[in-house]
């Protein structure tokens, strides 16, 4: 993000201005690689941000920006968008008022030079959401007239991604003897997983953005699953606390690696449900 003297917005443009980057070799930092550029004339406002293809960032980092952006939308034309956002990350904005036709998507690579560009601050960083944002997207997601009986016992399924839970077949079939809901997210619109999670008396799942959607529980009791070598406390644990829900953390079996997969073991797991629902 560049303003019209070549200078680098660094909120928006991570990396680019750290003295091991190639940016900082060129003084011309727009033209770099490629003199190809889109122009916008009309008032356009920026959502792209980086990590748009994680359910958590683009829940938590890039809608929460619409709400910033309320006393100027009447003026805007375009909201530039990745190009690449997945089909259930679009049809969000669409919930919160932004009709298609004016999407702006571009690619990687792709440069805009807008004649007036609104750039709304990503609201923070992981283990530091406000209340307001909280706040924003229940407002946004779940209907104001219904009220949850909150009874739903979840279990947040991992399926194939990243860090993937290699045993879950037989998590689901364990858990699912004590009650749990196995939700597989990636399959449910961001209305769907709102309504669903609203309902939750309790949510169990493997570290991974599935869990984002504590945000639209309360007063639930959240179990995250680490494995040993990476216990990542700065993202759900905040979270829950700020989105007022209790949080518990429970260390199984895995990899060394930071996208290494996890092997739940189950009697560990059933133990530590039992404690939890005791409290």
């Amino acid at each position: 993000m560049l303003n019209g003297d070549n200078e680098v917005f660094d909120e928006f443009s991570p990396g680019v201005g750290e003295p091991s980057c190639m940016f900082s070799r060129f003084a011309n930092h727009f033209t770099t690689w490629s003199s190809q550029i889109n122009k916008i004339e009309e008032p356009a406002a920026v959502l792209a941000a980086p990590g748009y293809d994680s359910y958590y960032h683009w829940l938590l980092q890039i809608l929460p920006r619409i709400h910033l952006l309320q006393s100027v939308q009447p003026l805007l034309e375009h909201y530039i968008i990745p190009k690449n956002a997945g089909e259930k990350f679009v049809a969000s904005l669409k919930t919160l008022g932004i009709d298609e036709k004016h999407l702006y998507p571009i690619g990687h690579g792709e440069k805009v030079q807008c004649s007036q560009l609104f750039v709304p601050s990503i609201p923070s960083n992981e283990g530091a959401i406000p209340h307001w944002v909280i706040d924003f997207l229940r407002r946004q997601f779940l209907d104001e007239s219904y009220a949850p009986e909150r009874k739903k016992k979840l279990y947040v399924v991992r399926g194939n991604r990243r860090r993937r839970v290699l045993n879950e077949d037989l998590v689901v079939s364990a858990v699912s003897k004590l009650g749990f809901e196995p939700v597989a997210g990636e399959n449910l619109s961001v209305s769907q997983q709102a309504r669903i999670f609203s309902e939750a008396s309790m949510i169990i799942g493997a570290h991974g953005a599935g869990l984002t959607n504590i945000v639209f529980a309360e007063g639930a009791k959240v179990v995250e699953i680490f494995r040993p070598s990476v216990m990542p406390l700065n993202c759900y644990f905040p979270l829950s606390v700020v989105s007022n829900n209790k949080y518990w953390g429970m260390i199984s079996e895995g990899d060394e690696s930071d996208c290494g997969d996890v092997i739940i073991n189950i009697d560990q797991l059933i133990r530590t449900i039992e404690f939890v629902e005791s409290q």
